[in-house]
């Protein structure tokens, strides 16, 4: 098919005829609603409209001349070396039918990857329609940042190399060095070598800095929230402009960053920062492309109907929450997520107290194979700092819990494999902790009397002078009735047990027991980052 027509005036016949012969090309690919999308100069394949208002984009706009190759229009792909498009040239390649690409096909779907991370959450819907668009300086930022991109997919990473783009290879490379931790010194020689090692031409960044100002294309960023370093409050939402704790009264800042040099001001040094990763953005980028978004769905479409337990959307519990929140389980793209958290020392000394807490996200969407991969992981915060958070942990929290309740009642999102958006869901359904963090985040101490947060002021402990500690009892109370272990005194703790076991309280019962008990947040002292419970507040 010829395509030399992109290059040429809007106004000439060639061009215009090359247009209605892309309509009726494209036209095959359409989705559900009868739309395509736009490579125009504007949209670059991120909006869908109607042929119509295609042909009119093309005309007006003209055709991007990045997109050499039509695979979101149902062209086959392939990405040919020998008419990729070269950065410094700006020529536009010249593809005939029938032409053997032969040995110089490069594999990697570059410009699909693009489309498909790039590509807005609703572009079904044309944001400001055809009298000005990308007219806010957002939007032509993101444009053009696209457009770069699209232009580094097809540039050869040297004149004559049939094997890498320019794109492609800095992927690749940077994808090593994060596996590998290598140091942003031992990347910087790295690319002077391959720089001096590649013909001449080479299109290939000189630093890590350059490298990493490529891929904040694909970042979805994350908030820096100051904190108090006792765990009081953040300095968020309506305090972000604060500078004192309005819990212990104590500065925001921990010390001042002075500057000599006349004419700069001097800078204040938080004494604690948080590092939140939006959730929202995170679950969308999982529908935006037809594999993963097919994969968010396989618990609906492979569940198991002969009794065997080999997903979560086969336990009780599963089954229970679809069953009292009918309509979430009616889309099944709707996100069952789990919440993991622990605190490890990033320093690998083991003489340093230093213990940071990330706060990590599973979706259970997906099959087993692939959801437990740490590729699927979302990392929702990091919590630094030099010691435990402790049950204030709750505070650091708070942005993740505003997003869920967000995602509860529904946010927009762009499926890949419909072409179309709906109203996406979520819901935080299992947390995933060893005992002590389990503490922390249920706010029930699992140490002392009532350590068992299962049985609660139930639990059966028996304090042992000589040891300094409890020890726990009762495990009787689990067998059957007429177990003969319930009536052997001299083996446990001289007496027949009889009891049956305790009843397990749902949610919405411990909720209501602790409607009028307030907990303290933690305070200057030490003590104060352990909560207080007192027993009897709770009703039997």
């Amino acid at each position: 098919m010829d395509k030399s027509w992109i290059t040429k005036a809007k106004w000439s016949r060639d061009y215009v005829n090359g247009v209605n012969n892309f309509i009726e090309f494209a036209g095959r690919s359409q989705n559900i609603s009868g739309k395509i999308l736009c490579p125009c100069k504007s949209c670059i394949n991120r909006y869908f409209h109607s042929k119509k208002d295609v042909k009119d984009h093309l005309i007006s706009k003209g055709f991007f001349p990045g997109y050499v190759v039509w695979n979101r229009h149902g062209e086959e792909h392939c990405i040919i070396g020998e008419y990729a498009m070269n950065e410094a040239s700006r020529g536009t390649p010249k593809l005939n039918e029938g032409e053997a690409p032969s040995e110089d096909i490069r594999t990697d779907d570059i410009d699909g990857l693009l489309r498909d991370i790039l590509c807005p959450n609703d572009p079904v819907q044309n944001p400001t329609m055809e009298q000005n668009e990308f007219n806010t300086n957002e939007e032509n930022d993101h444009g053009e940042k696209f457009a770069n991109l699209m232009q580094d997919a097809g540039a050869e990473l040297y004149p004559g190399c049939k094997t890498f783009s320019k794109l492609s290879f800095i992927l690749k490379l940077f994808r090593l060095k994060c596996l590998h931790s290598w140091t942003a010194r031992s990347f910087d020689m790295l690319l002077e070598l391959l720089v001096d090692a590649f013909p001449k031409g080479v299109l290939l960044p000189k630093s890590t800095y350059e490298v990493k100002k490529i891929m904040k294309a694909f970042d979805l960023g994350y908030t820096k929230i100051d904190a108090y370093p006792n765990d009081c409050m953040l300095f968020w939402k309506d305090r972000s402009d604060q500078n004192i704790c309005h819990i212990c009264g104590a500065s925001r800042w921990s010390s001042m960053m002075k500057n000599t040099s006349e004419g700069k001001r001097t800078r204040m040094k938080s004494a604690k920062i948080v590092r939140y990763f939006s959730l929202i953005p995170r679950l969308q980028r999982f529908f935006k492309t037809k594999k993963s978004a097919e994969e968010m769905i396989w618990h609906f479409k492979h569940r198991n109907v002969v009794g065997l337990l080999r997903h979560l959307a086969d336990g009780e519990a599963w089954k229970a929450f679809d069953s009292q929140y009918s309509y979430f389980a009616l889309d099944p793209r709707n996100v069952h997520l789990s919440l993991a958290s622990d605190g490890f020392n990033p320093f690998k000394i083991i003489s340093s107290t230093y213990s940071i807490w990330p706060v990590l996200l599973v979706p259970y969407n997906m099959p087993p194979w692939v959801g437990m991969k740490h590729d699927s992981f979302i990392l929702s915060t990091i919590i630094p700092g030099e010691k435990s958070p402790g049950n204030a942990i709750d505070i650091y929290l708070q942005p993740l819990i505003q997003e869920l309740c967000e995602l509860w009642h529904g946010v927009q999102c762009y499926d890949a494999t419909s072409g179309q958006t709906f109203n996406m869901r979520a819901a935080l359904l299992w947390t995933i902790n060893d005992f002590p963090a389990y503490s922390m985040l249920s706010g029930w101490s699992t140490k002392g009397r009532f350590a068992c947060p299962c049985c609660a002021q139930n639990t059966e402990s028996l304090w042992l002078y000589k040891s300094k500690k409890f020890s726990y009892m009762g495990h009787r109370r689990w067998l059957s009735d007429n177990h003969i272990l319930r009536r052997q005194k001299n083996y446990f703790d001289n007496t027949e047990e009889v009891r049956r076991e305790p009843k397990r309280r749902t949610g919405t019962e411990v909720l209501s027991q602790l409607h009028n008990i307030e907990f303290p947040i933690a305070s200057l002292s030490k003590a104060g980052l352990k909560r207080g419970r007192a027993v009897q507040g709770i009703e039997g």
